[in-house]
């Protein structure tokens, strides 16, 4: 009997910790896999959270690479517009220079350059220094007060015409003669200074000067205007009229 209740004991006794171990074992089981799902979704929210930060604050090298690539983009389409332009700039330039061309030969064709002066033209140039050293000859022969001098541009004719405000005086002595009755002394003929506005030849023996007088003199100050009459003679310009006012 004794030996039945302990067998009995025994068996409860190993059942119940046989019992006892298999449910400690079932919840380490359960334990086990509870952890790996609370890992797992540990880990999801992390990868989650990590995400978010990087697409609102990228990290420096993404935007260096990024920042690069516009920049190459850029200086590549620029280039290519360069070229672009370039080509068009050249091909307008070459049209333009072949029309300019085009324009200054119909304008050679019609009026001669410098290089290609006629006989005609020089003759002019070379009449108004001429003239103009004649203005001065007379500008200084006056302040030496050299008044024979001073007459010799004047055409020694009678037909010789001078236009004061006054008077219309004919021949060359008659103008001789009212030089000196105005301006017998050095003193009274004082200074002169000729102020040229135009020289203007006509054909190859005339010329029209036009141009403003000043006398100072022992008197006071004079001054006025003259229209001057040049006829070339015996290869010399002379004086055949002369309207001073």
């Amino acid at each position: 009997m004794k030996l039945t209740y302990l067998l009995v004991v025994i068996s409860f006794c190993f059942l119940g910790n046989s019992a006892f171990a298999l449910k400690l074992r079932l919840s380490l089981t359960d334990a086990k896999r509870f952890e790996e799902k609370f890992a797992i979704k540990e880990g999801r929210n992390f990868a989650k959270n990590l995400e978010e930060k990087l697409a609102k604050k990228p990290n420096n090298n993404s935007f260096n690479n990024i920042e690069k690539s516009v920049k190459n983009l850029g200086h590549k389409f620029v280039q290519i517009q360069i070229e672009k332009w370039t080509k068009i700039g050249k091909k307008s330039a070459k049209n333009l220079d072949s029309k300019f061309a085009k324009t200054i030969d119909k304008k050679s064709a019609k009026k001669p350059n410098n290089d290609t002066i006629t006989k005609k033209e020089k003759p002019a140039k070379n009449g108004e220094k001429q003239i103009r050293a004649i203005m001065l000859n007379q500008e200084q022969a006056w302040n030496r007060g050299n008044l024979d001098s001073f007459m010799l541009y004047y055409w020694n004719s009678p037909k010789l015409r001078f236009v004061s405000k006054n008077k219309v005086s004919f021949g060359w002595q008659q103008v001789y003669d009212n030089y000196q009755k105005s301006y017998g002394t050095k003193g009274e003929m004082g200074k002169l200074n000729f102020d040229i506005k135009s020289i203007d030849l006509i054909g190859k023996k005339d010329a029209l000067v036009v141009g403003s007088w000043k006398v100072e003199n022992n008197k006071g100050i004079f001054e006025g205007h003259y229209t001057l009459w040049f006829q070339k003679m015996g290869g010399k310009w002379l004086i055949v009229l002369d309207h001073t006012s």
